[in-house]
């Protein structure tokens, strides 16, 4: 039974931020498709707030994962929700080489 969420931030009216999810709702394993704060939200605890009313969504789950490019400079938020890197693979983005990271955080 293949599940997934999407969530939305809002501040007076205007969207701040947004994450989605996916997963089986009789498995123990979710990911994280996309989470994005805007600039001028970031640093305020939206982001924490949705990876844990995203986690709260699923039964039980056991962890978490997501896959982001090396480089992105959000992988230190990734880092202090406490995901840990799982391994990298060299994937192709539009003709072009790109290094991907997985992360993975353990949720029990």
């Amino acid at each position: 039974m293949n599940s997934s969420l999407t969530l939305v931030a809002e501040y007076k009216d205007e969207i701040t931020g947004y994450a989605f999810f996916s997963g089986d709702l009789t498995k123990k394993d979710i990911y994280l498709e996309s989470i994005y704060i805007h600039p001028s939200f970031q640093g305020l605890g939206i982001g924490k707030q949705l990876l844990s009313t995203g986690i709260n969504y699923y039964r039980n789950p056991s962890t978490l994962s997501l896959t982001v490019y090396k480089g992105n400079p959000n992988i230190v938020f990734y880092e202090k929700e406490g995901f840990k890197v799982v391994k990298e693979n060299i994937g192709d983005f539009y003709g072009y080489p790109m290094v991907f990271i997985m992360m993975t955080k353990d949720l029990k």
